[in-house]
Formats: C-alpha cells, sequence, structure tokens
C-alpha cells in the first residue's frame, strides 16, 4: 500500500503529541451496526468483522505504516461502509489518514488525481504559509481536547479551505476539506488534566484567543492519539471565486482599473476552469443618452474593442456598435469563429483577425436595467460552449453590480467637473464664495501654504420645509409586484399552449417555478426576490422561449405574443413594466411641478431680501431657507423680512399642496403628499461642507436643528400609532410654544382668505433618539375654493 506525504523538506509533522493508527473503534463501530441489524447488511458487516479479526494487529495502535501493506482489499471494504456505494471514485474525493497528520494511506482516484503532484507528494495549498497549515491543524486538535476532557464546545469554527493550483495549467481550485473524528479516540496519560490557560480562551464566548501562547503552555505530550482520520474533500472553487468577486467589487474604487481587472478574470477563470478565456467586461456608458467610450473602462479590458482601435475604429464606430446591440441585447457564442461564421457576424472581422478562434458575448443587467456586457474569448477553436459559459450564470449579479459601480463613477467623475468647472454659486451667497477664493488667491501669489477659508454665515433664520409623497415605497414594491405578477403569468399561460405544440418536460418544471414565485409576491416583494425573479425570467424563461422559437416553426406564433415584433425596444414601450412606470411617471409629475412651483417663488421672495434658498429632491421636494443680515451684508435687515417669509412659507406649502390635489386627475397613480415645516426661532451659524456641496447648521445647539429635520418626517402623535404627516393637512413642528404664536396669528390670516380649514389641531409627539418636547400644529387645507392663481397643465406644471 502506498503511503502519501507532503514532502519532508517542505512541511514537518508536529511531534508534541503521539499520533497512532488503529482500527479498533471503527471495529466496535461495525459491532454495533452487526447486532442492530437482522437483513443482508448484517451479514455484510460480519464478513469485514472476520476480516479485521484475522488481523489484530490492526485493531492494537501502532505507527509503523508497513504494517498496512498487503490491505487494499481491507480498505476497500472500509470504505464501502463509510462512503455510499453509489459514490464514483472518479469523481468523489476522499481519503484515509493517520490522526491529525499529512500522512494517508487510502484515499479514491479523484483525490489522488487532484491532490498529487508528478512526484507522488501531496500539493501544499497555494498562497497559504505552512505557519497558517500548521496552525488550522493544531486549533482542530485543541478543540478535540477540550470537547472531550473540559466540556467545552468552542464557537471558533475551523475549516480547511485550501487553494491548490494544478502544476500544468496554473488554474488555482479551492476544496473544502472536513474531517470525520468518529474513529480517532485522545487519551489522557498524565495523573491531572492541565490549567487552561484563562488568557488563551475567552469563557464567554468559548473562543480561542491566542493559539501560540495555547501551544506554548498547554502540554500535548499527556495525550495520545490513535484511530484513523476520514478526509472528506468537497470542490468549492466557484463559491470562493463568487467571494473573491464580491471582495474585489468592494475594493474597486481602492484599486487601480488594471488591479480590478486582474482579479475578476482570475476569478471568473477559477469558476471556468480554463486560464486561456481571457475576459473582459464593458460597462455601457451614456453621455447625453448616447453611447459613449471610455477608454480606461473598456480600452484593454476587451478584444473587440481593443481590435477596432488597432484597425483605425473611431469612437463612432463603437457607439454604432454598442447602440445596434443595446436595442436587442441577447447571447452571442460562437464556438469556431471562422470565415464561415464571419459571414454572419462581419462585425468580428476585427476580433479574428487577430487569431480569436472562439467568442461570447453576454448581456449582463440588474434592475436598474442594461449595464453592459461580459466577453470571453480564446485563441483554441471550440472551446467556447454554451454549457461552458453557463456555468458563469451564478457570478451575473455580481458582474452587474461591478458594471454599475464603474457607471456610478463615471457618472461621479462627469458631475466632479460640471460641478467643479461650471455649477454657479447661488447669487444670493456669491460675494462670499468670491471673497474667499480672491484672499486664497493672493496668498499663493506671494507664496504662502494655506488652505482656503470656510465660508460661514452668523445669525440667520432657518426655514425648513418639506413635502413628501406618501407611502412612496409601498407604492413602488406595489407596482413592481403587479408587473411581475403579470409577466410571470403570461410566461405561464405561453408555457401552456406551448405544451400542446411540444414535448418537454422542462416547461412543466418552469411552471412550477412560476407557481413558486407568485405565491412569494403575495407576501411580498423585497429587494432580493426582485434581483432573483428577474434573474429567473431573464436567464431561465426568456431564453428557452428564444431556443424554442429558433428550432420549432410552429411555435413561433405562440412565442411572438410574448416577444411582439412590433415593439423593438420593449423596456421603452413598457410592455413588461407599465405599473412601475405608471409609479415613476407619477412620482416624476408630482415633484417637476413642485420644483417648478418653488423654482417660481424663489424668484419671488428674492425680490424683498436676498436669501439663500436650497431644494433637494427625496420621495418628494425639500428645501432650506436662510434669512439674515450676513447673507446680504449691504442691505439693512429687519424682522419684518423674515416674518413676510414665514407668511409666505405657510401660504406656499398650501399652494403646493393645491397643486399636488389638481394634478390628481392627470396622475396615472393616484398619488397623494404631506406637507411639513419645521419652526426654529433662533438664529443660528451655517457653515459650507465643501465635502457635500452644501451649507450645514454649525454648533452643538445648532447641529440639534439639523437632528430634528432628519428625524421628523415619520414622527408620530404621542400615545398613538398615527404619523403627523397626513394628507390634505399641514404639519407644523415647533419646541416652544412662544414659537408658535407667530404661526398661529398667521395661520387664522390664512384661514379667513380661505386656504386653509377652520379645524387646528394642537398635538404632542413622541419623543425621538435624542429629541424629545416637540410638539406640532395640524390644519386642513382647503380645496374647495381654488386659491392658487395659476393654471396646471397636463404634463402638471403650474404656469
Amino acid at each position: 500500500m502506498e503511503v502519501v506525504s507532503a514532502k519532508q523538506n517542505e512541511y514537518k509533522e508536529e511531534a508534541a503529541i503521539v499520533s497512532s493508527i488503529s482500527f479498533s473503534h471503527f471495529f466496535d463501530f461495525l459491532k454495533k451496526k452487526e447486532e442492530s441489524t437482522d437483513d443482508v447488511r448484517g451479514k455484510f458487516y460480519r464478513f469485514i468483522l472476520k476480516k479485521f479479526a484475522a488481523r489484530p494487529d490492526l485493531l492494537e495502535p501502532f505507527s509503523d505504516l508497513e504494517r498496512l501493506e498487503g490491505t487494499e482489499e481491507l480498505m476497500h471494504l472500509v470504505q464501502s461502509i463509510l462512503f455510499p456505494l453509489g459514490n464514483d471514485e472518479e469523481k468523489d474525493m476522499f481519503a484515509l489518514s493517520v490522526p491529525f497528520h499529512f500522512q494517508l494511506f487510502h484515499y479514491s482516484t479523484a483525490f489522488k488525481n487532484t491532490f498529487f503532484n508528478k512526484d507522488g507528494f501531496l500539493y501544499m495549498p497555494n498562497n497559504l504559509s505552512i505557519e497558517q497549515v500548521q496552525k488550522d491543524k493544531m486549533a482542530s486538535l485543541y478543540m478535540f481536547i477540550l470537547e472531550k476532557f473540559y466540556n467545552r464546545t468552542l464557537t471558533d469554527k475551523v475549516e480547511f479551505i485550501y487553494p491548490i493550483a494544478h502544476e500544468d495549467s496554473g488554474i488555482i481550485r479551492h476544496f473544502k476539506i472536513t474531517i470525520d473524528k468518529r474513529f480517532i479516540d485522545i487519551k489522557f496519560t498524565g495523573n491531572q488534566l492541565p490549567h487552561i490557560p484563562e488568557d488563551c480562551i475567552c469563557s464567554r464566548t468559548d473562543r480561542i484567543l491566542d493559539y501560540n501562547k495555547l501551544v506554548e503552555t498547554f502540554p500535548l505530550h499527556l495525550f495520545t492519539i490513535e484511530g484513523f482520520a476520514v478526509w472528506n474533500v468537497t470542490d468549492v472553487t466557484e463559491e470562493v471565486s463568487l467571494n473573491e468577486i464580491k471582495d474585489t467589487i468592494l475594493q474597486m474604487h481602492s484599486s487601480t482599473e488594471d488591479e480590478t481587472y486582474t482579479r475578476l478574470e482570475n476569478s471568473i477563470q477559477a469558476i471556468l476552469q480554463n486560464n486561456h478565456a481571457k475576459v473582459g467586461l464593458i460597462p455601457f456608458l451614456k453621455i447625453n443618452d448616447t453611447f459613449c467610450f471610455y477608454d480606461d473602462a473598456t480600452n484593454g479590458k476587451s478584444e473587440m474593442v481593443d481590435a477596432l482601435l488597432e484597425a483605425g475604429g473611431t469612437n463612432k464606430d463603437f457607439e454604432e456598435q454598442f447602440t445596434k446591440y443595446a436595442a436587442n441585447p441577447h447571447p452571442l457564442i460562437i464556438p469556431l469563429l471562422n470565415e464561415a461564421s464571419l459571414k454572419e457576424y462581419p462585425f468580428l472581422i476585427h476580433v479574428y483577425n487577430k487569431g480569436i478562434r472562439s467568442y461570447a458575448i453576454y448581456p449582463i443587467e440588474n434592475q436598474e436595467g442594461f449595464m453592459g456586457v461580459l466577453e470571453l474569448t480564446s485563441e483554441v477553436p471550440a472551446s467556447l460552449t454554451f454549457s461552458f459559459v453557463s456555468k458563469l450564470h451564478t457570478a451575473f449579479p455580481l458582474l452587474a453590480q461591478a458594471l454599475e459601480n464603474y457607471i456610478h463613477h463615471f457618472n461621479d467623475s462627469i458631475d466632479k467637473i460640471i460641478k467643479e468647472k461650471f455649477t454657479s454659486i447661488q447669487p444670493s451667497v456669491q460675494w462670499k464664495f468670491n471673497e474667499m477664493a480672491y484672499q486664497y488667491f493672493r496668498m499663493l501669489n506671494a507664496g504662502k501654504k494655506i488652505k482656503i477659508g470656510d465660508v460661514e454665515f452668523d445669525e440667520v433664520y432657518p426655514l425648513y420645509g418639506a413635502i413628501d409623497i406618501r407611502n412612496s415605497s409601498t407604492e413602488r414594491n406595489l407596482a413592481l409586484t403587479k408587473d411581475l405578477s403579470e409577466q410571470l403569468t403570461n410566461i405561464n399561460e405561453t408555457l401552456s399552449l406551448l405544451e400542446k405544440t411540444i414535448s418537454l418536460p422542462l416547461l412543466e418544471e418552469i411552471k412550477f417555478k412560476i407557481s413558486s414565485h407568485l405565491q412569494k409576491l403575495q407576501a411580498g416583494l423585497n429587494s432580493e426576490e426582485e434581483v432573483e425573479l428577474n434573474n429567473f425570467i431573464k436567464h431561465e424563461a426568456e431564453p428557452v422561449f428564444r431556443h424554442i422559437e429558433k428550432i420549432n416553426p410552429s411555435a413561433q406564433e405562440i412565442i411572438k405574443k410574448y416577444f411582439p415584433q412590433d415593439l423593438p425596444a420593449k423596456k421603452n414601450n413598457h410592455l413588461y413594466d407599465h405599473h412601475h412606470h405608471d409609479y415613476e411617471e407619477s412620482m416624476s409629475m408630482i415633484n417637476d411641478a413642485l420644483s417648478n412651483f418653488l423654482d417660481k417663488e424663489n424668484k419671488t421672495i428674492q425680490q424683498s431680501y436676498p436669501v439663500f434658498f436650497e431644494k433637494y429632491r427625496t420621495d418628494g421636494v425639500e428645501y432650506n431657507i436662510y434669512i439674515g443680515q450676513s447673507i446680504a451684508p449691504t442691505i439693512p435687515f429687519s424682522e419684518l423680512y423674515l416674518k413676510n417669509l414665514r407668511l409666505w412659507q405657510l401660504n406656499s406649502m398650501a399652494e403646493a399642496a393645491r397643486i399636488t390635489h389638481l394634478l390628481l386627475p392627470f396622475l396615472k397613480l393616484p398619488l397623494q403628499t404631506t406637507q411639513l415645516l419645521l419652526i426654529h426661532n433662533h438664529p443660528l451659524t451655517i457653515k459650507f461642507r465643501r465635502d457635500e456641496r452644501k451649507f450645514d447648521a454649525e454648533g452643538a445647539y445648532n447641529i440639534r436643528y439639523e437632528i430634528i429635520k432628519k428625524r421628523i418626517d415619520k414622527v408620530h402623535i404621542k400615545n398613538s400609532g398615527e404619523r403627523l404627516t397626513q394628507p390634505d393637512r399641514l404639519a407644523i413642528v415647533y419646541t416652544n410654544a412662544k414659537d408658535a404664536e407667530e404661526y398661529l396669528e398667521y395661520i387664522k390670516f390664512l384661514q379667513n382668505k380661505k386656504i386653509l380649514l377652520d379645524d387646528i389641531e394642537h398635538l404632542e409627539l413622541e419623543e425621538l433618539q435624542g429629541v424629545y418636547g416637540l410638539r406640532a400644529i395640524r390644519v386642513g387645507i382647503n380645496y374647495a375654493d381654488l386659491f392658487y392663481t395659476g393654471e396646471i397643465t397636463k404634463n402638471g406644471n403650474p404656469n
């Protein structure tokens, strides 16, 4: 019998504990099986027991491995007990070893082919130090001792996941080795069990804190081990590679483009188990809705783009090709790229001239739409096939995330340039930025290296308002659920019709999955299920339809009803996303109307006294207004302007509610808005944050104002589950009763003008984290009397 171990000059077995082979525990295990079994298996067990009885030397502990000579048949019988008879030696990897040693005396063919090098030694883990291997083994040994003698099952989980690089191909595969210790016994040979060092193991979490100190202070020579270990090996290359892709994506912003692509290519090659396949990942970037070419994201990473440029192609050629592909993105796999296939795909002529003989391209999509393509190329003919490339389906969501990151990075880069070079500061505060820039410029010219000063405004009064679309997240999920339900139902009906024309059991299996997905949809939709459903539709159901459409002419008319030929750009026609489109269109109409209204109002209020006005979109529109002497130092400030602005704010919030109410007949989805404003009667200091390019309150007391702003949008009335913000009502939050008195006068005035209803409420609000003592006024908005003097156009914009 050939015993295999690691090279002695690479790895020395740990001698701190005596380890011997013995089959006595296995023999006892087999006797119990035989005694409890009265069928034909009992005869088989007795047969093996007799074999071992004839070799009593194997039941005693021994370390001389030559004793195993001539036991091949007996070891195969042991194997038949430990592993199902259906196991395939050519595929399943397992081995028997000396306990806690890298010495193997029986193994499957698959194990030998995978783990033995040409010299007959065990491969050692690639990119894993001998010290780490030793530590893994010792950790497992200590856990075994602590569990048996100290009744402590540690929460540390030692998993032997080893990367192995093949000698010929260099491709790294990852294997998880699980050690079955059922037939190993450990014995204590001393008089008293040694004390466990307190600072090595945490008693609260049962975790080993310091392996090295445990090795130094815990005497292993007082223990002996006998028996044999069973190694079960699983190939986890795909799982590990997917995790490596995830890590690569998380580290994208801290790595160079080349480093990121190299890592992605290595991970994909590991999944494919082919290092001849070159990988290209091409994000589909747009400027003004037109595909564009971005060297850092494509050149040198895509064989097609590289070949196109080397052949004298231009950016326009790239844009034209990808615009055509984006209109109908589909997998394209050409196992054998030759002159014949070039007649069908002439755009690959430049790739062919570079020596590529096998080509594949896959569209990558996610919930945001078409992200780009995965390109695979090889100089080896017929090396890229459909079944070969299908191994990568599990990686598609991760690749979509990588492409999305590239696209966002590109868009952010463009946005940064626009903001740095073109974005103008609001006229009301432009003077301050000019002043700071001039001071910085003078210092630089004087040879002084200083940081540019901060832009601050002291003693300014803040006004905050928020117009929110009620239940926007719920409505979005409901719209997506309806769209997916309708699409799944359509797929199901198409499958039922196809079953009448062709016999394909797979169709029934897809229908079963659809039924399961529909049941899940009834319970609600989360982001993970949304991705799972879209992947199922795009990568399972629809490819089956496309395949059947090609091979079965009689099914083409049925499938055309699912893929209408008169809709070349399915997504733009909202064939299967019309509910979500209605939601987005309704949201957009409301937000556009509110944004246009506030822009118009801003021009009006600036005429009274310069103010800083900043609005931004959330699920509706929010705005900050600041007014004070420091913003317009040349114009005398009076509280008259502040009171005028507060009255305007109340009136404008009511008008905004009127606009969104008048919009309801034009909305495909009847979304409603809530109106909220916050009273803060004390001046504060605001400072421009260069990293966020916005003004925020400065100082501990002033920051409390910012905290309240962020937390009141979903606040509830005290001792009630009712939200403060409600459609058709205006909510005003305050902390000091005196602050509210001024606003109550304004409310009376607007009630007299029939703008607000005579149903005012005074409310106490629940305590929020870090905020308490909040109160609110809530009053109804009058829709019966038209007070908005403008008009509402069909696109929702106020004239």
